[in-house]
């Protein structure tokens, strides 16, 4: 039997193309995880207008990241991402944007809570958040974000210690971050801290430029 000339490429594509194997229960866990919590994290760019001594106005912009915890457009994020914002813009995970308020603030506890109008059901899914008071040396841990406007970058890593401080943070926080080898970067901050069920456990608040692998999160709990 003679093949159709046009058949043969697609046969020699089929014949050269390695099966895919089966991916492991932990990659099977990373992608499931990611999937849900996609659905829920934002990006948050920060304008602010300061005036100088000569009275202009100098412009800035800054990013970061937040999360849904509600059907009602509640989002959890840093308190340094927000700062004095003139206006809070936030791109939600369908890739629409909205105005956010600030509708309050634990500046000690590095947290902060926005309200945005959600248009539509569906598009957009809250976090689960978990117990941090639970978390233990060594578990795996998923930090979702949008380091450098980079949107739905996702890192892996393990918990690296617990009850960690920072030098010159706040007493509040002091013997209470969660460190992680999962990559924070800029842009990372108010972005969540995952388990393997997807529940969130911290916020990214901080990281050690001159380290390799330091990041922390303010525990959830």
């Amino acid at each position: 039997m003679l093949l159709e000339p046009s058949i043969l490429p697609l046969l020699i594509l089929a014949l050269t193309i390695p099966e895919q194997t089966d991916r492991t229960e932990d990659e099977r866990n990373t992608i499931a995880v990611f999937s849900e919590a996609k659905l829920g994290v934002v990006h948050i760019k920060v304008r602010q207008q300061e005036s100088t001594e000569f009275g202009a106005h100098q412009h800035s912009e800054s990013t970061g990241s937040g999360f849904l915890i509600d059907h009602h457009g509640h989002i959890l994020t840093n308190y340094h991402v927000i700062g004095s914002a003139n206006r809070i813009e936030v791109y939600l995970p369908d890739g629409g944007m909205a105005v956010a308020r600030l509708i309050g603030t634990a500046p000690t506890l590095d947290v902060a809570v926005l309200l945005v109008d959600l248009y539509e059901a569906g598009a957009h899914e809250p976090l689960r958040l978990g117990d941090s008071e639970t978390v233990v040396i060594g578990q795996k841990v998923i930090a979702v974000g949008h380091p450098l406007a980079l949107h739905n970058t996702l890192t892996v890593g393990v918990v690296s210690a617990v009850r960690r401080s920072l030098p010159g943070g706040p007493a509040e926080l002091q013997e209470a971050l969660l460190q992680t080898d999962a990559a924070i970067n800029p842009g990372s901050s108010g972005g969540p801290l995952l388990d393997s069920s997807g529940e969130v456990i911290g916020i990214a608040t901080a990281l050690v430029p001159e380290a390799q692998n330091l990041g922390f999160a303010v525990p959830i709990s």
